[in-house]
């Protein structure tokens, strides 16, 4: 397979998180009541992307313990939570932990480490001389042959605001992450779960994700939520290759079991890149499976 077919998007990495309760993480939705102790939830998604092409798995472990037994919508969702996760795709692999604070129901506030490895293939590791060189599909096939493996790793701080009025939700996901890696990608290298160059010795990159979905009952237990999308990712040493993308969010999601399943969930997603390097006014697609185990 060809190195641009594994370039890969942090919206595709995001999307299964978009999903649950259509604002809160798997961990709030799972919230216990102050009395019992914590409780846990595994859930695993598949995400598969058009352009550019990628594929990813991520694993996902999470303990959740309620910080209220109040019923009422502004305290019933106040948890802290914890996690660890496994990110995998054909070019790297992520391991992060992560802990979650939510005082209310209507923010969740997270912070996060997380270490990549790169395995060499496909170009994800390339380095470049300048923040504004190309790094389209062309110039990573043509540097075939430079392929490296390599380490970094990300701290993050990421708050979450929510909101719901009757069959409509909301979320508004900010995320500001301090990247680092091996000397080998300096002075600045190609992240594919970015698809965007970072510096290095020390990069600091903002996301946003904002969307709205509304709710359709189906039947008992299944649902449907569709809405408009948007993302913004923006690296400090690298304004140049900012990205802003609007979208449209389906979600089909069933809730009990399904055969070895639990909580079976489809998600698919309409894209239209307002701003990209090498993007621009093109169009794309994402697709998530989720489920419980």
């Amino acid at each position: 397979m060809n190195a641009p077919a594994l370039r890969f998007r942090s919206t595709l990495v995001a999307l299964g998180a978009s999903l649950s309760v259509c604002l809160s993480s798997p961990a709030s939705a799972q919230t216990a009541t102050p009395s019992e102790a914590w409780k846990r939830h595994v859930e695993n998604t598949f995400a598969f992307v058009l352009n550019p092409l990628g594929i990813q798995d991520a694993f996902d472990i999470s303990w959740t313990r309620s910080l209220s037994d109040r019923d009422d919508l502004l305290h019933k969702d106040a948890h802290l939570a914890a996690g660890v996760s496994s990110k995998l795709s054909p070019a790297f692999e992520r391991i992060g932990g992560w802990l979650e604070y939510s005082p209310l129901s209507v923010i969740d506030l997270r912070v996060g480490v997380e270490p990549v490895y790169y395995f060499g293939t496909y170009k994800v590791f390339l380095p470049f001389d300048r923040a504004a060189a190309r790094f389209d599909d062309d110039v990573i096939e043509s540097r075939v042959d430079e392929a490296a493996s390599g380490f970094a790793g990300r701290l993050y701080l990421s708050p979450t605001l929510k909101a719901k009025a009757g069959p409509v939700a909301a979320r508004v996901r900010a995320e500001i992450a301090f990247w680092k890696a091996q000397k080998k990608g300096e002075p600045f290298y190609y992240e594919p779960a970015l698809d965007t160059l970072i510096k290095a010795s020390g990069s600091r990159v903002l996301t946003l994700e904002a969307l709205a979905l509304r709710e359709f009952r189906l039947s008992s237990g299944t649902t449907l939520r569709v809405g408009p999308v948007y993302d913004l990712t923006t690296v400090s040493d690298a304004r140049v290759n900012r990205k802003q993308d609007v979208g449209l969010l389906a979600v089909w999601s069933k809730s009990g079991a399904f055969h070895a399943f639990t909580d079976p969930t489809i998600a698919a997603k309409l894209i239209y890149f307002l701003e990209d390097p090498w993007r621009r006014h093109e169009a794309a697609a994402q697709i998530a499976f989720i489920f419980g185990l």
